[in-house]
Order: structure tokens, then C-alpha cells, then sequence
């Protein structure tokens, strides 16, 4: 039997000690791309700060058995807690948000439509399982043992009316904005909704409302980003300045 690597991780949901089938796309990367086989070791994750030691025990065409043992957590999850409200991009520049926002370990993703979106405000049953595929690859890849929560696309104004209060941010590139290090100075707190908006950016309309429900502005640089930029420029920005503000390694975040 071959030691465990940290690359042969895959998302069970329905992780549980005993037998656990894998299939679809992660026994597609399991079989297909790390060309695993019986006796080889796996690690597996549910996606809900669990994970389990395993080994590999049947192969078919299409799925896989792993025998797990012992089932270790749930952790708690990674901070800050960043909940991301977006406009989608469209295409490949959506996966690589997606992709890149969670392997930076943010909590929720909220599709939003606002005036000038440029794409469906989010997917339908199908989309959301591939959005659900794309996270859990980053996920695997980059070693944690949370999945974002995705969750259904809403339109600007009822997403303002709705969220509970907290603390929140808008990225704005208006000249007289506060940059994010500025605008997140004083901020103590462990959670965080990040409000990104879409190419044609925000009407003023949408700007005053957010700004009404409690989102300071705030500036990423002196370019204009594309959506999936903003998104990961952002996420990374917060998640640094959280770690100076709080004094604390990002080593020892938990779940990460």
C-alpha cells in the first residue's frame, strides 16, 4: 500500500466509517488522472469540516470503494468568514472565480443580478453542481475540509433587504474611496460580506443602497478589475488584513 499523499484527497458528502463509494468527477481523478489504484491510501472530506483516513478496496470503470476508518472533526471552519456577493462573469472567467475564492477559503457564494449584470445572476440545478464540482476540485486541491456554501442567485435590492446586518463592504473605485487596508482598519470582527459588482459597475442607485444597508466602500487599486480580479483581490486582501488586525499566524487558522 502506497503512503498517503496529500494530493489523493476527494469530496464524500456522505462521508461515514465503513465503505464510501466514490463516482463522477472525483473518481474520474482518482482513476483517470492520479491513476490510482486497490491498496492505494486516500484521504477524504465531506465538505463540513470532517475528513477520514482510507484505502482504496474496489475499482470499476466509473467508481471506486474506499474503507474508512476512524472520522475525525468536524473543525472549525477557516476565518474570517468572507461571504461573497458577485454579479457573474461570464464563461471561463466564472470557473476561475470560483475556483480561486475557494481555494482562498470563503464561507458563502451569493450570485447576485444587479442593474448592469451581464450574465444569468446564477446557475440552475445543473450549473449549481458544476459550480459545486469546480469549489470541491479547489477545495481538495488547496487541503481543506470546508466546501463554500452556494447559495440560490438573488436580485441586488432583495439581497440588501435581506442579509442580516454586519459588517460589509462594497468594492467601489471611485477616486475619493478608501483603499481596503483604510476602509477594514478598525475592523475586529470574524465575518465579513464583500459585495462585488458587475463589468459595467455599480448605478448610483445600487451604490446608495448599499451604502444605506450598512456596505462601506471600498477601493482594490488605482486599475479597473474584471469581476473575477476584484473577487480574488478582495478575498486575499481581507483575509491578510484579518491576520494583522488579530495578531495571528495564518498557519494556525483552523480548518485551513
Amino acid at each position: 500500500m502506497t503512503e498517503p499523499d496529500p494530493k489523493h484527497r476527494f469530496h464524500a458528502p456522505e462521508l461515514a466509517a465503513g465503505e464510501v463509494t466514490l463516482s463522477g468527477g472525483e473518481a474520474h481523478h482518482a482513476l483517470h488522472v492520479l491513476r490510482l489504484k486497490k491498496a492505494d491510501a486516500v484521504e477524504l472530506f465531506d465538505g463540513r469540516g470532517c475528513w477520514a483516513a482510507g484505502t482504496i478496496t474496489q475499482t470499476r470503470r466509473d467508481s471506486l470503494l474506499v474503507t474508512v476508518g476512524a472520522v475525525h472533526g468536524p473543525v472549525d471552519p477557516p476565518l474570517p468568514r468572507i461571504h461573497l456577493a458577485f454579479s457573474p462573469p461570464k464563461g471561463k472567467r466564472l470557473d476561475w472565480l470560483l475556483e480561486k475564492t475557494a481555494e482562498l477559503a470563503v464561507a458563502t457564494l451569493q450570485p447576485i443580478c444587479c442593474r448592469r449584470s451581464v450574465a444569468a445572476a446564477g446557475p440552475d440545478a445543473t450549473g449549481c453542481r458544476r459550480w459545486e464540482a469546480i469549489c470541491a476540485s479547489a477545495v481538495r486541491q488547496s487541503g481543506q475540509v470546508y466546501l463554500p456554501c452556494i447559495l440560490p442567485p438573488v436580485a441586488m435590492q432583495e439581497f440588501l433587504s435581506s442579509r442580516p446586518r454586519g459588517s460589509g463592504l462594497i468594492a467601489h473605485g471611485g477616486p475619493a474611496t478608501p483603499d481596503l487596508a483604510e476602509a477594514l482598519k478598525d475592523w475586529r470582527g470574524d465575518e465579513l460580506t464583500v459585495l462585488i459588482g458587475p463589468e459595467g459597475g455599480w448605478t448610483d442607485e445600487e451604490l446608495l443602497s448599499a451604502r444605506q444597508a450598512g456596505f462601506a466602500p471600498a477601493r482594490l487599486g488605482r486599475t479597473t478589475l474584471r469581476v473575477e480580479t476584484a473577487a480574488v483581490a478582495v478575498t486575499a486582501g481581507v483575509v491578510a488584513i484579518w491576520h494583522r488586525n488579530h495578531l495571528v499566524s495564518p498557519s494556525v487558522n483552523p480548518g485551513v
